[in-house]
């Protein structure tokens, strides 16, 4: 993907150091916000603004707090958008999955998956597990932060 730097003017000179900065922040910020949603990855923004890529996930984290100040609609827009993604996907396999090719089936049951939970279709499930039961990989693959639900499958 290539970033998106629309709207990207230079900071007149003759403003203070601090003013400068703030106004430089706000304008990586905005193209931060516009690639994030055309679904750059963080490495991809840092690569393409010179910046750390600690950079790009404090100024997602900052806008994810401003949106949610300014208004919670924003947040929405991005549910919106993943939603319209997720049609595009499913719009892609749909055909063969019609047809009966097993791999577009589970694809398009995948992305249905997908769009219930981000949704809030499906009631959160609960497990009982006992940790002395589990693999060192399943232990793993948790502390990265992958869901039980697909550790346990």
């Amino acid at each position: 993907m290539e970033l998106n730097n629309n709207n990207l003017n230079t900071v007149p000179s003759r403003l203070g150091h601090s003013k400068r900065t703030k106004i430089e922040r706000k304008q990586r910020r905005n193209m931060v916000a516009a690639n994030l949603l055309s679904g750059l990855s963080y490495r991809e923004m840092a690569n393409a603004l010179d910046v750390s890529i600690g950079t790009i996930a404090n100024d997602v984290n900052a806008l994810i707090k401003e949106w949610g100040r300014e208004n919670i609609e924003r947040i929405s827009l991005h549910q919106h958008l993943q939603h319209a993604r997720l049609n595009r996907l499913l719009n892609a396999v749909w055909k063969k999955a019609t047809e009966g090719e097993l791999a577009s089936i589970d694809r398009a049951i995948r992305i249905e998956e997908r769009r219930s939970r981000l949704l809030g279709l499906d009631a959160p499930s609960r497990f009982q597990i006992n940790p002395s039961e589990l693999t060192d990989e399943q232990i793993i693959r948790a502390l990265k932060g992958e869901s039980i639900g697909d550790i346990l499958d």
